[in-house]
């Protein structure tokens, strides 16, 4: 289980940044998932930060299951906000509600827990093995494939 926690927003970028490429190296996640990832995280970070500059996000991995959990926030932040689930595309949207778009669009759940004030994405990498089974496979058939001088 890892952790991090941020204080001050102008740094925040790069320390986000860092904290889950380190993840995603340890679990040889491709660029794509990486990317939804930290957009996601960034999201819910910009929404937090309205109210409170400090939280903490803390890094599970459970059966195929990446978790992202944020708590430490503020208690003036109104968890309901995540909740929203009326925002049409049509419509003329606030910052929050294209963030609570990006979020929902991005990762596989997002759970907000009241009364632990917690709030949680769920990326599931279940296709993960296999992409990385098939990029090992076509890279082994491509190198035995090849014709091997031999003198």
């Amino acid at each position: 289980m890892n952790t991090i926690t941020l204080k001050n927003s102008s740094a925040n970028l790069n320390r986000i940044e860092s904290f889950v490429e380190q993840i995603c190296e340890g679990f040889n996640i491709n660029d794509t998932f990486l990317g939804n990832m930290i957009i996601a995280i960034t999201e819910v970070i910009n929404i937090i930060e309205v109210e409170n500059a400090e939280m903490s996000i803390t890094f599970q991995n459970q059966q195929k299951k990446f978790f992202f959990i944020f708590s430490d926030f503020s208690e003036e932040l109104d968890l309901d906000l995540f909740t929203n689930d009326k925002v049409m595309l049509d419509d003329a949207i606030s910052e929050t509600e294209n963030s609570l778009f990006m979020i929902n669009a991005l990762c596989d759940d997002l759970i907000i827990d009241k009364r632990e004030r917690k709030i949680v994405l769920t990326f599931v990498n279940e296709g993960v093995d296999d992409i990385l089974s098939r990029h090992r496979k076509n890279y082994l058939n491509k190198y035995l494939n090849q014709h091997l001088k031999v003198n």
